[in-house]
């Protein structure tokens, strides 16, 4: 319905329909338009509820030389995962046990094909510099440099 509306009102020439939350996301990191800055693939996926934290192990992974997208649900962890295809998943040590058992099933039965870093669940309480570290040695060692 929404892409017919769009095709009635022509709106379609600016505005695409998706018929679901991964194509859409899947095809922004896609778009090759001459007017749009490429995008680099992010190849890490990290999913952790605080967006302090997520700042962080974004922040310090980026220095590392990586991209990375976060997130603080596993919903929309989810539709990235599917979406996106990252290399390795970071995950709070509390996403694991703490969320539905259908949304954590259906996340984990697909991010377990991947690498995934568990961060234990003290995580920021960790000295700063010695844990972002730590975090860069061990994605290093699984994606190298």
């Amino acid at each position: 319905r929404v892409a017919e509306v769009l095709r009635i009102t022509r709106l379609s020439a600016i505005l695409r329909a998706y018929a679901s939350d991964a194509d859409a996301v899947a095809a922004f990191y896609r778009r090759g338009d001459v007017a749009d800055a490429p995008m680099r693939r992010p190849e890490i996926l990290c999913v952790v509820p605080s967006p302090d934290l997520q700042a962080y192990v974004r922040e310090v992974l980026r220095q590392g030389g990586y991209h990375v997208m976060t997130t603080g649900n596993l919903v929309d962890a989810l539709t990235l995962l599917t979406a996106v295809h990252p290399k390795l998943v970071i995950v709070g040590g509390d996403v694991r046990p703490a969320n539905e058992v259908g949304i954590a099933k259906e996340f984990f039965g697909v991010a377990d094909r991947l690498p995934v870093v568990e961060l234990p669940a003290d995580f920021s309480s960790h000295d700063a510099g010695a844990a972002g570290r730590e975090l860069v040695e061990r994605v290093r060692g699984i994606l190298g440099a």
